[in-house]
């Protein structure tokens, strides 16, 4: 006889029906709440204005009225230009009145949805793989946490990229088969397409926010290729490549433009600076 071929469980939750299933969605509804309360309560003048938030304020409003990243007189490739884009329509749908603080006041509550977006991916993949337990552990810590709330509450790219990211491994997730299922956990799943086209796609949308998070994507995705490990790597293949094919008309648009110089000499400084060798900001800093 032939084995039997990996089963996938799909988007289905356990044999209890639509109980559960009513249950996991006000669960998901009031986490969503609470994480979204917890940091709109006096947003803007509880963090002091960070001076990244004024810098992506102007490349926002550069990307709507020009559609290019330019700051302080020189154009930016420091980070991708998904955030900026994204940003900069919806200060324009909003048309904040007042000044810079204002305006950025304004901005930081486009970061509560990705926040909200972050804690419902994170519901999800923590309740399929392990259960309520863990969705209230992980819940309690991400809701409650001084350091998220802050990073959630400023208009900056780490939550926005972070929400792409758990999206992704949100949508994988539910693919996979729980062990609380009684799915041999060994077996390689094959995704369907749908799933890793979307999870591909959540992953670039990740990248071309913040290059950092190709760290977090494309790096475990290559560890489970040579390992074949948990995903067939067919999938793992096709998330991949549709990562890589979201971020990839950015670099044919640097290169058609002529700034591929410009765009290799910022992208080497932030690796440099990830890396600790330049220190130009904190106090560490030469001069701080």
């Amino acid at each position: 006889m032939s084995a039997k071929p990996p089963q996938v469980a799909g988007t289905r939750f356990s044999s209890n029906g639509t109980t559960e299933r009513l249950l996991f969605l006000a669960v998901v509804v009031l986490a969503v709440l609470v994480v979204l309360a917890l940091r709109l309560i006096n947003l803007g003048p509880s963090f002091n204005v960070f001076i990244d938030e004024i810098t992506y304020l102007y490349l926002s409003q550069s990307a709507i009225a020009n559609g290019s990243l330019t700051a302080y007189g020189q154009t930016f490739y420091l980070h991708p230009p998904a955030y900026f884009f994204i940003q900069g329509a919806y200060l324009q749908l909003f048309q904040p009145l007042g000044g810079l603080i204002e305006q950025i006041y304004v901005a930081r509550t486009l970061n509560l949805a990705f926040a909200a977006l972050s804690a419902a991916a994170l519901i999800v993949f923590t309740y399929r793989l392990s259960g309520w337990w863990a969705v209230a552990l992980a819940m309690g810590l991400f809701a409650l946490d001084p350091f998220i709330i802050r990073m959630n509450s400023l208009a900056m790219l780490d939550t926005p990229a972070m929400a792409w990211v758990m999206l992704g491994y949100a949508i994988i997730v539910l693919q996979l088969s729980s062990r609380r299922n009684g799915i041999n956990q060994d077996q390689q799943i094959a995704l369907p397409t749908w799933a890793a086209v979307l999870a591909g796609l959540s992953f670039g949308l990740g990248i071309l926010t913040k290059d950092a998070m190709a760290l977090l994507t494309l790096l475990p995705l290559l560890a489970c290729f040579a390992l074949n490990w948990v995903i067939t790597r067919r999938s793992m293949l096709l998330v991949g490549v549709t990562a890589s094919l979201t971020y990839l008309p950015y670099l044919m648009t640097v290169i058609a433009v002529g700034e591929w110089g410009r765009f290799a000499e910022q992208k080497f400084s932030g690796i440099l600076r990830l890396a600790g060798v330049f220190r130009t900001t904190g106090l560490n800093r030469p001069d701080g």
